[in-house]
């Protein structure tokens, strides 16, 4: 994520997961941003992140953390010139692109049981 959004993303995470009594934890290695004392229990309590684009993007804390020992780590990287969508936040997202219009459609859909196409 671009770096500007990048720290307006974290500095809002780290206000909602403080509430929840989760002190940040700052890292060298990847992931560098992560919340001390998390469970599995603690991740419906995470926060989720709407991007704003066209149609607003809802992503739900199995598409932002990864648990890292006892911690709560947010999968969303800085970057100085792009944003990347990741395989985490994609989860049972389907996203359809539109060559043509140059355009990407997404929506909510649960997975599961998808094979792609696979008999």
């Amino acid at each position: 994520m671009i770096k500007p959004a990048y720290d307006l993303l974290v500095h809002a995470v780290e206000e909602r997961v403080r509430r929840l009594g989760l002190p940040k934890v700052e890292r060298d290695q990847y992931p560098p941003v992560c919340f001390r004392g998390a469970t599995r229990a603690a991740f419906e309590h995470l926060p989720t992140v709407t991007l704003h684009l066209d149609n607003d993007l809802v992503l739900r804390p199995q598409q932002l953390f990864v648990l890292v020992h006892q911690d709560a780590c947010l999968t969303v990287m800085p970057s100085e010139h792009i944003t990347i969508i990741g395989a985490m936040q994609q989860v049972n997202t389907r996203f359809v692109y539109d060559v043509a219009a140059g355009r990407i459609h997404f929506a909510h859909e649960d997975c599961h049981g998808d094979m792609g196409g696979q008999n």
